[in-house]
């Protein structure tokens, strides 16, 4: 006899079993993936749903934000507050006493950490290409949300 094992309420996807012990064991496995399992219209025990994740303030994310960038990364955008106009990515470099390459290893930290709550980098710190002559400079300029909560850092 032929055991169906289905997860949906329409009935899909689905499974067949050749015996008990082969529909037990999926049973099992279906109770530990996203979908609740049935058996023969018979409906398993539904899943405990978990509470949708909390919306977080501007507030609260720039906390959380500022909280996961290392001392590096909080050095690099405390400096770029000294220059509300902006600065070379270059003379920030010598400034924290770092090689220009590190600034976008700290700049990518941050950005990742931004990340995950839902922000972009660019809302921290403005980048931007400028001609100084024959010469192509990164410039850095402090954006709204680090200008806003420069007292959290």
């Amino acid at each position: 006899m032929a055991f169906k094992v289905q997860w949906g309420e329409d009935g899909l996807p689905f499974a067949l079993c050749d015996t008990a012990t082969e529909t037990v064991e999926l049973l099992k496995l279906g109770r530990l993936g996203p979908f609740p399992a049935q058996t023969n219209g018979a409906k398993a025990p539904q899943p405990h749903h978990e509470a949708p994740a909390p919306i977080f303030s501007t507030e609260e994310k720039v906390a959380s934000v500022f909280g996961m960038i290392s001392d590096n990364g909080k050095q690099l955008l405390k400096e770029l507050l000294g220059h509300p106009q902006g600065i070379s990515a270059e003379d920030l470099a010598e400034a924290i006493g770092v090689s220009s390459s590190g600034i976008g290893g700290r700049l990518g930290s941050i950005s990742k950490a931004a990340q995950k709550y839902q922000l972009e980098i660019g809302q921290f710190v403005q980048s931007e290409t400028r001609e100084e002559g024959d010469v192509v400079v990164r410039w850095l300029t402090p954006n709204k949300l680090l200008v806003e909560h420069r007292n959290r850092l």
